[in-house]
């Protein structure tokens, strides 16, 4: 899927009642457009439902996950580099 592709499933206005679904992205790295893709996926396979897509940088992610406010979100999906579980990978 192409970014524009991406930008406008997501742009579509949801039915009218549609159920909100909220979902925390986490990376340690600036999401850019994983955040669209992400929201443009959950449309795609599921266009009943209105996704709401929340965005922060982590650095420590076992402290961060459970910081969390999990009766805010309703799924958490992880944006993970190598070198996230593993220092020694660093190139």
């Amino acid at each position: 899927m192409k970014l524009i592709d991406a930008l406008r499933i997501a742009q579509r206005p949801a039915t009218d009642g549609a159920p909100r679904l909220c979902v925390f992205l986490a990376c340690d790295f600036p999401p850019l457009h994983l955040q669209t893709f992400k929201a443009a996926h959950l449309r795609f396979r599921r266009p009943e439902i209105r996704p709401e897509v929340g965005t922060r940088l982590f650095r420590d992610l076992g402290g961060h996950a459970e910081r969390l406010n999990s009766s805010k979100i309703d799924s958490l999906a992880l944006g993970l580099e190598w070198t996230d579980l593993n220092p020694r990978l660093r190139t």
